[in-house]
């Protein structure tokens, strides 16, 4: 490009003098460039810094511009076989080489210039890729640690259940307890689901804790239907439900009432987990409780807010606020609020 644009620049003023020059020095360079090209790339596999390796362009540059420069003026003048000066040839010569070095230096440092920006690319890309799998790997263990959690209290409250004669309470219960894991681990490398299919899953696991409660436990959904298609991180409210039934609800004589809300406000998407149980437990955060948060950083960095509130009225209420984003796709049988009994 470079090469035609001079040899266009010459057409106003066509002189067989400085065409014969301005082929011989473009000849000159583009061959030099060849060997620049070779010495840049070593450089750069070597991992030379970029002022050093640019300096050593410079100096190729220079070295490679004298005999492109000579052979130019030599061609020039010989052509047409004018006599020069020997003061006029070298003045012309340095000046020659002074162009000469200056486009090759340009294109040395254009051509380095490429591959550090590909270079920085590229260990960029490694450096994301490698920020992923790490967060990916980090909630799979929290995932983990979640899993046998819930797993531990269900399989206690089915003991809970044979120990007092409830056998076929605690076979339903079983079989409750098998749909629940089968939901929830087929999808364990997925980092956000449907809102809909957690709220599904949440069904499971009340739907278990009710086998065990019977009517002490009353659960309401109140579900936005503009929210239906939102996603969040899988087991999200799990571990809220059963915080507040085993530590709110379960110790209750008389148990209480579990609340599920989810709405949208603008471009966030706002979830809340009420009991009206036991109110103030404790300021230290279970197993659950923590994991969630440290799940909700994990994914949200500080784009989400995690807050547990203790009503003067009682109960305690757990409020979760994420960026609001959908699925594609809208599933629509959590769209009216429920209630289970």
């Amino acid at each position: 490009m470079y090469a035609a644009g001079v040899l266009i620049g010459l057409l106003p003023h066509f002189q067989h003098r400085e065409v014969v020059y301005d082929l011989t020095i473009l000849s000159g360079m583009f061959t030099a460039s060849l060997i620049l090209r070779l010495v840049c790339r070593r450089s750069f596999q070597k991992g030379t810094p970029w002022p050093r390796a640019m300096l050593l362009a410079v100096l190729a540059s220079t070295v490679c511009a004298v005999p492109c420069a000579a052979v130019a003026v030599w061609a020039a003048y010989s052509v047409q076989r004018e006599s020069l000066s020997w003061p006029m040839l070298l003045v012309w010569a340095w000046c020659s080489v002074i162009y000469a070095a200056l486009v090759l230096t340009s294109w040395s440092g254009l051509y380095l210039g490429i591959k550090h920006y590909q270079l920085f690319r590229s260990e960029q890309a490694r450096a994301q890729q490698a920020e992923e799998l790490a967060r990916s790997a980090k909630l799979q263990a929290l995932r983990f640690q979640l899993q046998p959690h819930f797993l531990f209290n269900t399989l206690n409250a089915i003991s809970t259940l044979i120990l007092e004669g409830s056998s076929t309470e605690a076979s339903l219960m079983v079989g409750q307890l098998g749909n629940f894991l089968r939901g929830t681990l087929s999808e364990s490398s997925a980092t956000e689901i449907p809102l809909s299919e957690e709220v599904s899953n949440a069904r499971e696991y009340l739907t278990i804790e009710q086998a065990r409660l019977g009517d002490r436990l009353k659960v309401e959904f109140l579900i936005a239907p503009e929210v239906a298609c939102a996603v969040v991180p899988p087991l999200l409210l799990q571990p809220l439900v059963e915080n507040a039934i085993y530590h709110g609800i379960a110790p209750r004589l008389d148990g209480g009432k579990l609340t599920i809300e989810a709405e949208r406000d603008g471009a966030r998407l706002c979830l809340r987990v009420r009991d009206n149980g036991a109110g103030v437990r404790t300021n230290r955060r279970g197993v659950g409780l923590g994991n969630t948060a440290e799940r909700l950083r994990v994914l949200y960095g500080n784009d989400q807010r995690l807050a547990v509130r203790w009503p003067n009225g009682g109960g305690c209420l757990v409020e979760i606020d994420l960026p609001y984003s959908t699925s594609p796709e809208v599933p629509s049988h959590i769209g009216q609020p429920a209630c289970v009994s």
